[in-house]
């Protein structure tokens, strides 16, 4: 997300049920990510924001996509890193006819 500058490591068998990733603006506005995979289904993410510290969130991604990471950058522009499955309302599972996925980096425009 930086050229390069740092590096994370990428688990594969990195377990994200529950896992709630945040990240807060210059401007102090906070973006949470909430996985709702139960440990076998993934679900959508909902991504979320608040600008009371936390206090009350409400959502701003209408898509249901499995997101991966969240990043701001030095401009307060947010990014979110997915892959392209769809989420199939009818049968509660995202596509598997598109796996393995590309990845999509996501702006949220302000």
């Amino acid at each position: 997300m930086d050229s390069g500058e740092t590096w994370q490591p990428l688990w594969a068998n990195l377990d994200i049920s529950g896992t709630v990733l945040t990240a807060k603006s210059s401007s102090g506005i906070y973006y949470k990510l909430q996985s709702h995979a139960d440990g076998e289904i993934g679900l959508p993410t909902s991504v979320q924001e608040s600008t009371d510290n936390g206090k009350t969130w409400h959502d701003i991604f209408p898509y249901k996509n499995m997101i991966y990471s969240i990043y701001i950058d030095n401009t307060d522009r947010v990014y979110l890193g997915m892959n392209d499955w769809k989420w199939n309302g009818q049968t509660g599972s995202f596509d598997a006819s598109m796996q393995p996925g590309n990845s999509i980096l996501y702006y949220l425009k302000k």
